[in-house]
């Protein structure tokens, strides 16, 4: 996903690979729909 750092944000596409990594570790990140 691209994250580095604690507070760090990252913008990327909203593909399944990237939705399969957020489902991962959605309780250790926010996310939002831009």
């Amino acid at each position: 996903m691209g994250l580095k750092k604690v507070h760090g944000q990252v913008e990327v596409e909203a593909t399944p690979q990237i939705l399969g990594m957020v489902n991962k570790v959605h309780h250790l990140v926010k996310v939002e729909n831009l």
